[in-house]
Order: C-alpha cells, then sequence, then structure tokens
C-alpha cells in the first residue's frame, strides 16, 4: 500500500487469512469531501520493494442506489438519492459480513461534524454495501 499524506486509514478488518478490507479517506465532509473507499489488499503478497497489492473495492462516495433507499432527502441534504455518498468525515468503521456485503460506520464526532446536512451536527450512520467481488484477490 502507497500513503500519501492527505489520506488517512479509518479502519482495517480481516476479510480472510490474511487479506484486509481497510477505510481509506480524507479528512474533507460533505462537499469537500473527496475520498472515501474501501481498498483489498493482501498481507502475504508484498512485492519485492515491500509494497502491498492493492485494489479499491468500492468508492463510498458514488455507490448506486436504484431503490433510492437513501430518500426521501431532508432539506439541504447531500449525497442521497440515485447516486448515494458517504461524505462524513470520520468514516470509521468496517466489518465484513456475509459473502460481499460490508457494513460501514462514521464516527459523528457530534456535534462537530456537518457533511451531510451543513450546519446541522451528523447523524451516526450505519450502511450495508453489497460489494461484488470483494473478496476477491487484489
Amino acid at each position: 500500500l502507497v500513503a500519501t499524506a492527505d489520506l488517512l486509514v479509518g479502519d482495517a478488518a480481516v476479510l480472510d487469512g490474511r487479506r484486509l478490507v481497510l477505510i481509506e479517506r480524507d479528512n474533507g465532509m460533505g462537499l469537500t469531501s473527496d475520498v472515501k473507499r474501501l481498498v483489498v489488499t493482501d498481507l502475504d503478497a508484498a512485492g519485492p520493494d515491500g509494497v502491498l497489492p492493492r485494489r479499491t473495492a468500492v468508492d463510498l462516495m458514488r455507490i448506486a442506489d436504484p431503490r433510492r433507499v437513501s430518500t426521501p432527502a431532508r432539506p439541504g441534504e447531500y449525497g442521497v438519492g440515485a447516486l448515494f455518498s458517504f461524505p462524513l468525515q470520520s468514516v470509521e468503521s468496517v466489518l465484513p459480513l456475509r459473502g460481499d456485503q460490508v457494513l460501514v460506520a462514521n464516527d459523528n464526532n457530534f456535534p462537530g461534524n456537518d457533511g451531510r446536512i451543513a450546519g446541522r451536527p451528523d447523524d451516526t450512520e450505519f450502511i450495508v454495501v453489497t460489494v461484488p467481488g470483494l473478496r476477491d484477490a487484489p
């Protein structure tokens, strides 16, 4: 894995063996949030330079919501609708469930964060995402 100074690892969880799913995120929220994603790596597959392989499993800023389970939107709400977004600053919990499902949650840092509705403290949100190929090799 190659880290950049502007990105953080919010959490990591074991998928199986020595393969991990990690939350990679920036420190933004709402409109200033760019990077919130799940990355898969394998601790046994480091290259000769020691760098771990990585594969973005899902971009949490762009999740298809064709059934619109995230709606109806509240006034001023950001990131809900046919293209759901998880633009919350502290995306800090990942839990693999069965198959290709994973639970992701935020720490709302109450009352400091307002990534969903500007000026309104964020709720703690839990989402379950189906990620085809989640357990595939990076």
